[in-house]
């Protein structure tokens, strides 16, 4: 079965919850993350340093989260949720049947440890 080709973009980190939880952490991962939207009780952060993966992307976000200090990670934790999404851009193969990735065990014990949601976003292929 052929695959898809995709280009790996970004992660969000997306954020719901009190605004004053929301501007505690953000206050306590500046200047690591760059803030993309931040309406009261929701926000979308990503990292200021770019990765080059999914898996290394991830695993900054998990351990900027896990050397939280302790009045920001209860903040953290109060919030209804965290989630990272990976945003992928998919090719223009129209014969293509799957798309596959995978994220190791050890980041994902790193996302569960964080209290860290996962979701993906796949833009469709651009245009010729």
């Amino acid at each position: 079965m052929s695959q898809i080709e995709s280009t790996f973009l970004n992660v969000d980190l997306d954020l719901h919850g009190s605004a004053a939880d929301i501007e505690q952490v953000i206050s306590a991962v500046t200047p690591s993350v760059v803030v993309m939207r931040h309406e009261g009780g929701d926000a979308s952060l990503e990292l200021a340093e770019q990765f080059s993966s999914a898996e290394s992307t991830l695993q900054a976000i998990a351990e900027l989260i896990q050397a939280l200090p302790c009045d920001a990670r209860s903040a953290w934790d109060r919030l209804e949720y965290r989630r990272a999404d990976i945003g992928l851009q998919i090719g223009s193969r129209r014969d293509a049947r799957q798309l596959t990735g995978a994220i190791s065990l050890k980041v994902l014990g790193l996302m569960v440890g964080s209290g860290l949601e996962l979701a993906y976003t796949v833009y469709a292929p651009i245009a010729d």
